[in-house]
């Protein structure tokens, strides 16, 4: 553990909980609530800047994405976002593509 921005009473505080500190329920809960919003951010950028007809390729290219292209792990998908001025290419990595994608094959 870093503690070295710590005032020493919090040091002294700390070195009592002894070597038998448990955070893994912690992490759990952590790691959870950070994909729930992950999911969410990315939700909300689909619904706001992917088309419909563009959801409707994907999902009809399904085992296309989940047997070829996303064990690939393929980059550089373009696209025009349907909200934007003027209309952007939108360029993603392999793991905001990935999880774009999973979400809408989730759907």
């Amino acid at each position: 553990m870093d503690t070295h921005e710590l005032s020493r009473q919090n040091i002294e505080r700390i070195n009592e909980w002894g070597y038998e500190l448990d955070i893994t329920e912690e992490i759990k809960t952590a790691w959870n609530n950070l994909k729930d919003f992950a999911k969410k951010v990315f939700k909300n950028y689909l619904d706001t800047y992917v088309d419909e007809n563009l959801r409707k390729v994907v999902i009809s290219d399904k085992k296309l994405w989940q047997e070829r292209l996303i064990p690939l792990k393929t980059t550089g998908v373009t696209y025009q976002p349907k909200n934007s001025i003027p209309q952007d290419t939108v360029f993603m990595d392999y793991d905001a593509l990935a999880y774009c994608v999973n979400c809408m094959l989730d759907e």
